[in-house]
């Protein structure tokens, strides 16, 4: 297993407060990743796939290219006076930023480098450095640094390439060697193309609870959930034109609305309704590119339902509980209330969205609490074979008796090309279908570890009204 640990001293910001005499305190941070059958993973991070290439390469690639310029501190000829020796050395690390983050107290923080190690299989260590301040030999256009290495000898090192491909961000090396867990990952957690979502079903939903809604005689018939009142502004389900995909034109083909006895019933959108393109592709646009900004890990109990796809009853059995994250398991089918045995189902506590893409897929996100400005999101997929366009079989053509038999040979011809047609139509969709399984299990268990946050602004554009999703034919 290889590994890769960056540790350094982080100066924090002084708060904004009237004491004028306030100054910056640094605090210790670390980032270690491991590699385990040729992924990357956060070790401190949950494991969490370590997927930004770019970060990556910002810390290997320029490692290849340094330049030693020369020997600023040389151990072995100090081990020959050891006496003055330590103290000299010690001097040197301190002057030069190049004491161990690792080592190191607080107060001796404003001396210390950048740690970077890189270790491959059985341990064995490729790079181990400790990257201090800038030497006196630097200027505008080179960056050349004290490095230390374990043995205690220092080294002029030439950084110039290194900074240089970090200029984009006014980054140095040492700055561009991140401790932040967010900058080695792929925050764009769905990894979805928009033009590849064939229908967006939108659930607009609140769970309030009940206690709040027992004197409100326009909710007492409305469905309920534990200690929870479901109370639905309509459900949408929206199409995008196939024929139109630069406009990305979208039409509504569904809308249902909660009566006042709690169950959905179709309204007429036949001639009084049509999709607000404008505002669809906008969420669609945010879907392609939604970033988390924290995870959270499932149990490994509730992380193997969602992986290996199984009953949902598991959880209600054994008793386990996502409530206080907004998640609720609905003994309950809001679709078909009269099914006397439903498979328990999700809700999230601020509605779901659903969205089908062309492999037949379907990814479901459920939106659960609102954590310090960060909205919970649960996210699953499945597939369906209904959902998949079944082939159009070409007809066989007839035979009548009264044909000659040149006709009838063109025609048994004719079949036998149109059977090994329709032969072919059918394979393919069989072969999508199971592709359409294989890339809704690859999604679910890319999923299945994590619950993930969003910036709650991200979640106010992609929970829209209802008013905003449709618009009325003039």
């Amino acid at each position: 297993m290889s590994e890769l640990s960056i540790i350094k001293f982080i100066k924090d910001a002084p708060e904004s407060t009237s004491n004028s005499n306030e100054t910056e305190s640094s605090k210790k941070n670390s980032i270690h990743l491991k590699k385990q059958q040729g992924q990357w993973f956060v070790s401190d991070y949950f494991d969490f796939p370590a997927e930004n290439s770019e970060q990556m390469a910002k810390v290997i690639s320029p490692l290849l290219d340094l330049t030693v310029l020369g020997v600023a501190l040389d151990s072995d000829a100090l081990a020959q006076s050891y006496n003055e020796s330590a103290t000299k050395a010690e001097n040197f690390y301190r002057a030069a930023k190049l004491l161990d983050p690792e080592k190191a107290t607080q107060s001796e923080a404003s001396f210390t480098g950048t740690s970077l190690k890189i270790s491959g299989q059985n341990n064995e260590v490729f790079v181990q450095l400790i990257i201090g301040d800038q030497a006196e030999e630097s200027s505008a256009v080179r960056d050349i640094r004290y490095v230390r290495i374990p043995d205690g000898t220092v080294y002029l090192v030439d950084f110039s390439t290194a900074s240089r491909e970090n200029s984009n961000s006014n980054q140095s090396f040492p700055e561009a060697l991140s401790v932040d867990p967010l900058d080695w990952i792929n925050r764009d957690f769905l990894q979805i193309s928009r033009w590849n979502i064939k229908q967006l079903r939108v659930h607009n939903y609140k769970l309030e609870p009940t206690d709040q809604q027992n004197s409100n005689p326009l909710t007492a018939n409305l469905p309920k959930f534990n200690d929870k009142t479901f109370i639905s502004t309509g459900y949408f389900r929206f199409d995008q034109d196939p024929t139109n995909s630069l406009d990305r034109v979208w039409t509504l083909n569904q809308h249902l609305k909660m009566n006042d006895s709690g169950k959905y019933e179709p309204i007429d959108i036949s001639n009084s309704e049509m999709a607000n393109s404008t505002k669809i592709n906008k969420i669609v646009d945010l879907l392609g590119h939604l970033n988390l900004v924290n995870i959270q890990r499932k149990s490994d109990f509730m992380a193997n339902v969602f992986r290996e796809n199984r009953s949902f009853r598991e959880i209600v059995q054994r008793n386990e509980s996502l409530e206080s994250l907004g998640f609720y398991l609905a003994d309950y089918d809001l679709f078909r209330p009269n099914d006397s045995a439903p498979e328990p189902n999700w809700l999230g506590e601020a509605g779901d969205l659903e969205l089908l893409m062309n492999d037949g897929s379907k990814i479901h996100l459920y939106f659960g609490k609102l954590q310090k400005n960060q909205r919970i999101v649960l996210v699953t997929a499945n597939f369906d074979s209904n959902d998949l366009v079944a082939p159009t079989l070409l007809p066989l053509q007839k035979m009548s008796a009264d044909l000659s038999p040149e006709a009838k040979s063109k025609i048994e011809a004719d079949n036998k090309a149109i059977e090994s047609e329709n032969s072919l139509r059918k394979s393919e969709h069989l072969l999508n279908i199971t592709e359409g399984r294989k890339k809704a299990q690859e999604k679910r268990v890319r999923w299945s570890n994590w619950f993930y946050f969003i910036d709650e602004s991200d979640f106010q554009k992609l929970k829209v009204q209802s008013s905003d999703l449709i618009k009325t034919n003039q």
